[in-house]
């Protein structure tokens, strides 16, 4: 229903209708989440400006990149996101993003606190092996 109700009000504004977060945001400071070179590992950060279907974008860390459209995709993190922090691997179980603190639940059970910007998003990480 919500996509439905979407869907139309981009139907009336724009003339079409696209999935929701199948594009990379191009607005300045849209929240994102960046690929860092060409290592599949993505990063949070904010997009600075867009020219010529180049994205630029200031990390969390307080890099800053240029990224192809296919290098980016909403910042979509929420209580259980699965994440690696500092070489710590965890899911969120507390998330703030206007100050970009979370606390991830270890592992090992153990709860610890960090921001954005020393966490990278491991959907598309391998699993660990037993």
């Amino acid at each position: 229903m919500v996509r439905s109700i979407v869907c139309l009000a981009a139907v009336l504004a724009l003339g079409g209708c696209a999935t929701l977060g199948s594009a990379a945001p191009t607005s300045a400071g849209a929240r994102v989440l960046a690929e860092w070179e060409e290592t599949g590992i993505y990063w949070a950060g904010s997009v600075t400006g867009v020219s010529d279907g180049v994205i630029a974008v200031a990390f969390d860390d307080g890099t800053f990149a240029d990224r192809r459209a296919t290098q980016v995709r909403p910042l979509d993190w929420a209580v259980g996101s699965r994440l690696a922090c500092a070489g710590v691997v965890g899911e969120i179980v507390a998330y703030v993003p206007a100050t970009r603190a979370l606390t991830l639940q270890t592992q090992e059970g153990g709860k610890l606190a960090f921001t954005t910007g020393d966490c990278t998003d491991q959907r598309d990480a391998p699993a660990a092996s037993t």
